[in-house]
């Protein structure tokens, strides 16, 4: 079955660009159903993708975060951080 305005490839995987957004308006999609069999750390950046995409499209704002401390106050970073040598 296919949900009116959702494109899909020739396999029948949802099309969607780098954010993990779909032809359909306010639907991401990202995973398996986008890539085919993969690994589970490219699902879980097409996750992260989505999620920032999201994000910056409810509270209105487009943000580079390139470092934990870039995110916003109400965002909390679960990657972990490489931190330098402890002495």
């Amino acid at each position: 079955h296919n949900t009116p305005g959702l494109e899909l490839n020739k396999w029948g995987y949802i099309v969607a660009d780098e954010h993990g957004k779909t032809s359909k308006a306010n639907v991401w999609a990202g995973g398996d159903i986008v890539t085919g069999m993969a690994t589970v750390i490219m699902a879980m950046g097409a996750g992260k993708n989505a999620a920032m995409d999201i994000h910056e499209k409810l509270m209105g704002v487009k943000k580079v975060i390139d470092t934990p401390e870039a995110l916003p106050d109400d965002m909390e970073c679960v990657l972990p951080v490489k931190k330098g040598p402890t002495m």
